[in-house]
């Protein structure tokens, strides 16, 4: 099946950075869905295997057959490889988004208690709720807490930036080759 990609990951090592897997795939089902900017493709969903169950919430936003399942079955190498073939990355702050970006696909990571100017992708977007992370730490001083703290992050914000990243001609087109020919 050819067809564009999405990949997924939505795996994080501490809860406080969690998103709900929900809102995960409400933008995937935004996103791959009829009139989407990415529709009729598939969805590739990575991380390691305890990220089974949001993988189970978010492989509901497209029919089965369009979904790839790669969490918890391919090594860190394994998924760069993989993700290399997706046009747009989503995810958290986590192993699997710092892969993407490596792999070079353009990104849109999810953020709450941790610091996006030093750790967000570099040629993608970070998105974060209302509060800022100096607010975090007043709630959370060791951010280490067992707090979800992505619950107020909606859907509707990080949808938008993955929509004007896929607008924007990705590196490597023959758009971004013409254009550097002519300079």
């Amino acid at each position: 099946m050819n067809g564009p990609v999405l990949a997924v990951g939505p795996g994080v090592d501490w809860i406080g950075k969690r998103w709900p897997a929900e809102r995960f795939a409400k933008v995937a089902a935004a996103l791959l869905g009829d009139g989407g900017p990415l529709a009729g493709g598939r969805l590739l969903i990575v991380g390691d295997q305890a990220d089974r169950d949001a993988a189970h919430t978010i492989r509901f936003a497209v029919h089965r057959h369009r979904v790839i399942e790669a969490q918890g079955k391919l090594t860190p190498l394994q998924t760069a490889a993989a993700l290399s073939r997706a046009d747009l990355y989503l995810g958290a702050d986590s192993l699997w988004t710092q892969l993407a970006v490596a792999a070079g696909v353009p990104s849109v990571a999810v953020f709450g208690p941790s610091d996006e100017t030093r750790v967000g992708p570099w040629q993608g977007r970070s998105v974060r709720g209302p509060r800022t992370l100096e607010d975090f730490r007043v709630i959370d001083p060791g951010l280490n807490q067992h707090i979800q703290h992505m619950m107020d992050l909606p859907v509707e914000p990080v949808l938008q930036k993955a929509r004007d990243l896929l607008a924007q001609p990705r590196a490597g087109t023959p758009e971004t080759e013409t254009a550097d020919e002519h300079l």
